[in-house]
């Protein structure tokens, strides 16, 4: 009821909260009330009133708390960082999620622990960080094939896969995830995930230059959403339908799709698409196609994208809308003021750069200060543990553990002062993140162990993970641990116990790793690997 029609829920759920509170009973009437509330404040949110849904989730936040439940304090708090997701305050959100992760994850609350999986992961997209946001995703897999609650889930966690799939540009896996997505949708008669997957699908033919097939999944969802008065939904989809009439230079029925959502967003106030949509009537009014192009209207659209982006923290699409602005100046022949917007959009993409660096070298010092003192201890357990050891073997063992730790140290401040030396040259920010990045794969801190596993491994096959890492150095830490199983002679189901994956995450991998080793499809990658 909440997704179909949120404000008759936030009606119908008033009216139920308020009969609970005048009949309350114990235990069991606290907790009615705490689930009614979050309810309400969920239903707030879904209906686009954010600041009641705040409000509510602050009221359930201290409501818990005077009920000494930790459970309900948790949801509240993710209500709250849906709200700042929309309002793109991403390091906020992020951190308030991880908070509340951890204690869902020990009250046993397996459907929300999916559900917060899903919003940090689409923290993570929206930074760009699309391997962080696919491990988050393929763990809600994970944690949905073990806990499946809610059939709605697995269709929200296939359209964020295929999403990051897309980003990736692996649009075939894209396609099979949307498949997937589209079919749960339609069993669980979930229209707007219905509608969002067609989207998807849209976005997934317009990257394959097919404009007709997607305006015919677009107007299918439009079509689906009008039907059950959805008009948000419509103004979203609609953004996406009007681009695809300018792809195909259908111009007129462009301009009147977008001024049809421009009105739906600025009643929901929905600021993030008002500035997409914003960006792409700068657009329209510059391509030089469009008969009714005009510099001054492209020029304001384009002033109020960037005006949004500002006001709600977008950088990286402010960038954009002023590489825009420049290019419409310079479509018009206007050289001069296209080129100072291409010095701000420079500019502004350089003061990102080097806040992004900053923002690595800190994270760099902080990890190297704890390994450091890691290794402090270590050497402390060593000497303590050589005095233990029989006096004939004292000597000799206490030389190797000291000569080892000691070593490592060495490469320690070593690494350290490289770190040092490369923030001395902050103004050229892109060498930074070359060197940063290089470090990272160098250093000893950020490579992870197998321990005992691996120790045997490496008996039976010296120079195997040597080899397969100089030949493919941009394989990750998990797609090399699976190689090393496969050579082992272990298949995939016996791969997913070992490293408490399902099985279709294992193919997801194996699959990823074809394509970097460039294995056809006809060749056995197991065959392959032992090659090696």
């Amino acid at each position: 009821m909440i997704r179909e029609s949120p404000a008759r829920a936030v009606e119908h759920i008033g009216a139920i909260l308020k009969e609970i509170r005048t009949k309350r009973t114990g235990d069991g009437g606290q907790l009615l009330e705490l689930h009614a509330m979050h309810l309400l404040g969920h239903a707030f949110y879904v209906s686009g009133e954010g600041e009641l849904a705040v409000s509510t989730a602050d009221e359930l936040i201290t409501l818990s708390k005077s009920y000494s439940n930790r459970e309900y304090s948790a949801l509240a708090e993710c209500i709250k960082a849906k709200i700042e997701i929309k309002n793109s305050q991403w390091d906020v959100a992020k951190k308030r999620l991880t908070e509340s992760l951890e204690i869902l994850e020990q009250v046993g609350n397996y459907e929300f622990v999916q559900s917060v999986l899903l919003d940090l992961s689409t923290i993570e997209q929206s930074k760009n960080n699309y391997d962080a946001s696919m491990q988050l995703l393929l763990r809600a897999e994970m944690e949905y094939q073990k806990h499946p609650i809610n059939k709605r889930m697995a269709s929200v966690i296939m359209a964020n896969l295929a999403d990051v799939y897309m980003r990736l540009n692996f649009l075939d896996k894209a396609i099979e995830y949307i498949t997937i997505s589209l079919k749960e949708a339609k069993e669980s008669k979930e229209i707007q995930n219905y509608c969002n997957a067609l989207l998807r699908l849209s976005n997934v033919h317009a990257r394959q230059g097919n404009f007709d097939k997607q305006i015919a999944a677009l107007e299918e969802s439009i079509e689906v959403l009008t039907v059950n008065n959805l008009h948000y939904q419509i103004a979203v989809q609609r953004i996406a339908l009007g681009t695809a009439f300018m792809n195909r230079e259908d111009y007129s029925r462009c301009l009147q799709t977008f001024e049809a959502a421009l009105a739906t967003l600025l009643t929901e106030k929905d600021f993030k698409n008002l500035a997409f949509l914003h960006q792409r009537l700068g657009m329209l009014y510059t391509n030089t196609r469009y008969n009714e192009r005009n510099s001054e209207t492209a020029q304001y659209h384009f002033q109020q994208a960037e005006r949004i982006a500002i006001e709600i923290s977008m950088p990286h699409f402010q960038a954009k809308v002023l590489e825009c602005r420049a290019e419409s100046y310079a479509t018009f022949g206007m050289y001069e003021e296209a080129y100072n917007f291409l010095q701000q959009a420079t500019t502004l993409e350089k003061q990102i750069l080097n806040d992004l660096s900053l923002q690595k070298l800190r994270e760099l010092e902080v990890r190297y200060d704890i390994a450091l003192e890691q290794k402090k201890n270590e050497l402390l357990q060593a000497n303590n543990h050589a005095l233990e050891l029989d006096r004939n073997h004292l000597q000799a063992q206490l030389i190797m553990n000291n000569n080892l730790i000691l070593a490592q140290m060495n490469e320690l401040n070593t690494f350290r002062k490289e770190i040092l030396s490369i923030t001395k040259q902050l103004d050229k920010a892109e060498e930074i993140v070359r060197k940063v990045k290089l470090k990272l794969r160098e250093s000893p801190l950020m490579q992870e162990s197998w321990e005992t596993y691996l120790d045997t491994f490496a008996k039976v096959h010296p120079v195997f993970q040597d080899i397969l890492l100089a030949k493919y150095p941009e394989l990750t830490s998990m797609e090399l641990k699976i190689c090393i199983l496969i050579r082992a002679g272990l298949q995939s189901e016996e791969i997913s116990l070992i490293l408490s994956l399902s099985a279709r995450t294992i193919e997801n991998h194996r699959f990823n790793l074809r394509k970097k080793l460039q294995v056809g499809e006809r060749e056995n990658l197991g065959k392959f690997l032992m090659n090696i």
